[in-house]
């Protein structure tokens, strides 16, 4: 989300586009994890395939770098967004 300082309302918001597809069900109404549509087992396999299921929504994991006008950032499903 970006916020506007001086009115601290947002002005703008990106969605990755895992995030769009995969989110609703990995993630609840209020943005947070949830974890038991995808971790369902206690075996070292089920928690790695419940781990890239998590990653699956795209979450955002490297902090930001700005370059000028752009915004890069880059993802759990290995994209590199550059937003402007």
């Amino acid at each position: 989300m970006a916020v506007d300082l001086r009115t601290e309302k947002m002005t703008w918001e990106f969605e990755t586009e895992a995030s769009k597809k995969n989110g609703g069900q990995f993630t609840k109404a209020d943005g947070t994890p949830k974890y038991e549509t995808a971790f369902f087992g206690d075996f070292y396999d089920d928690l790695v395939s419940a781990t890239y299921r998590m990653w699956s929504v795209g979450a955002i994991f490297t902090s930001p770098v700005v370059d000028g006008a752009v915004i890069y950032v880059g993802s759990s499903d290995g994209t590199l967004y550059a937003l402007q």
